[in-house]
């Protein structure tokens, strides 16, 4: 996500200052975002640091940061939409946007 404020521009002089700073493997040290915002920061060291450590005021960094830290195990989309069943039908007469043959998928498969 990026918005005026983003430290996306700064992530080459971050990265660049740390390594000075910390030496060249930095595979073993946590890393505290202490002004995550929308995580850019910290969702760009995590594949390089132990852990990240982020901290913001606002609730829609922690939805963010919860994704994009939290997460730590990839999700395979293919296979998931692979596993999705085709189905297709006939719209009911108890609404009245839709009618006719339609296709689709089955809610609880999502």
């Amino acid at each position: 996500m990026n918005y005026i404020g983003s430290k996306q521009s700064l992530l080459p002089f971050l990265e660049k200052t740390i390594l000075n700073v910390c030496g060249n493997d930095i595979s073993e040290f946590v890393f505290c975002d202490l002004f995550a915002g929308t995580g850019t920061v910290g969702h760009y060291f995590k594949p390089k640091v132990k852990q990240v450590i982020s901290n913001d005021l606002e609730f829609y960094s922690f939805v963010l940061n919860r994704n994009y830290i939290g997460n730590s195990r990839a999700i395979d989309s293919f296979k998931l939409l692979e596993q999705l069943r085709g189905v297709m039908f006939d719209w009911n007469d108890k609404q009245e946007i839709h009618e006719g043959h339609d296709t689709g998928i089955i809610a609880q498969d999502v």
